[in-house]
């Protein structure tokens, strides 16, 4: 919500990715990979709480980073047209709009 009221008050995007279903895609398995790493470790016993938070924030940083890089990589690949192909081309687009 707070990407969307962004988008509307200042009429810009923000930097890194857009803000669009494919954004709120990756934040929803950003959540469940979270969950995945999180609870099992959690469970196991309850008492020791800080390791597998530890372990779960480093597993999606990683993951969100990866994202992010990939968006970058990709405005940089379109902005100087290094792709020969032009169905690479359109995927990109796709992917940054």
């Amino acid at each position: 919500m707070l990407g969307i009221a962004h988008n509307l008050i200042y009429g810009t995007y923000n930097f890194g990715m857009d803000i669009n279903p494919a954004f709120f895609g990756i934040i929803f398995m950003t959540f469940g990979l979270f969950n995945i790493i999180f609870l099992p470790q959690y469970f196991k016993t309850a008492y020791k709480f800080g390791a597998p938070v530890i372990v779960g924030n480093i597993a999606i940083l990683l993951f969100v980073g990866f994202f992010e890089f990939s968006a970058q990589k990709n405005l940089f690949l379109l902005k100087y047209k290094l792709c020969s192909s032009k169905v690479l081309m359109r995927f990109i687009k796709q992917l940054i709009e």
